[in-house]
């Protein structure tokens, strides 16, 4: 999807074949999507990454293939790549986001109510363009690691939360 049209989603059959698209709005000019269990009820929900716009959406699942109404949030300035993990002390998941445009991490905590998250910035290397999620360090905690394609970079953060 490109501009402000709808985002399709095609949902298979479990044979190989799918059904036809169906349509969500989301923002303008998605560009990236991730498709998890925010809220801990067993169903996936998805994020979309809306660059054209510089919002997050969220679209809480109904588990039968459609989806409640986007839930949007203010993002970093034109966000590209999403990650998600248990970033902090408890068991919900929360969603990093990375913006190209402005070389930050946000990330967003969970706080179990899908309509306010608590953020947190931080620089990365310039012009992101890969990012992975391990525990580095063996702590215990999920950690990040972003390349940066500018000065041929990479910079990981060890998560002390």
């Amino acid at each position: 999807s490109t501009g402000n049209e709808p985002a399709p989603i095609v949902s298979g059959n479990g044979s190989g074949t799918f059904q036809f698209q169906r349509l969500f709005n989301s923002g303008k000019d998605p560009i990236s999507v991730l498709a998890l269990d925010l809220n801990k009820d067993q169903i996936s929900d998805l994020i979309v990454a809306n660059r054209g716009e510089s919002t997050i959406s969220i679209l809480v699942g109904y588990g039968n293939g459609s989806f409640e109404n986007q839930i949007k949030f203010v993002a970093l300035n034109s966000p590209s790549l999403l990650v998600s993990g248990v970033f902090n002390n408890y068991t919900l998941l929360d969603i990093g986001i990375i913006s190209q445009r402005s070389s930050q991490f946000d990330i967003l905590i969970n706080s179990g109510n899908l309509s306010n998250f608590y953020q947190n910035v931080f620089p990365i290397a310039a012009y992101p363009s890969a990012r992975t999620i391990y525990d580095f360090n063996n702590g215990g905690k999920l950690d990040i690691a972003v390349t940066g394609r500018k000065y041929k970079t990479m910079v990981v953060y060890l998560n002390r939360n």
